[in-house]
């Protein structure tokens, strides 16, 4: 199983979040063969309005309801480390609790150009 964690709710998280679920289903891959996992210390992701826009408090969109229907899973927390060597992640959950999230590979590869 491949386990993917994602620090961060904003847009680029959610994007490589629905990305991953996405890259797996078009492979023709079970979900049972992926776990995703969004680690981010707020419950909304925050649409950054323009100054001319009315009620710019409204601006937000549940993670929970874009995340939910494709299967992410959402720890509300806020990370205080990364452990390259053993894979793990650490956390602050909202209740105070020290949390270790561990995933399956880290940070992406850019694909170098032929010229």
């Amino acid at each position: 199983m491949a386990n993917v964690l994602i620090i961060g709710g904003g847009f680029a998280g959610v994007w490589a979040a629905a990305g991953a679920v996405r890259t797996y289903r078009e492979a023709g891959l079970p979900d049972s063969a992926l776990r995703v996992t969004l680690v981010a210390p707020g419950d909304d992701m925050v649409i950054r309005p323009r100054l001319y826009e009315p009620d710019p408090q409204r601006m937000r969109v549940p993670l929970d309801r874009v995340l939910g229907p494709i299967g992410v899973r959402r720890v509300a927390a806020t990370v205080t480390g990364i452990d390259v060597e053993s894979r793990t992640v650490v956390a602050v959950g909202r209740d105070g609790a020290q949390i270790a999230l561990g995933w399956v590979a880290r940070g992406s590869r850019s694909r170098p150009t032929r010229t």
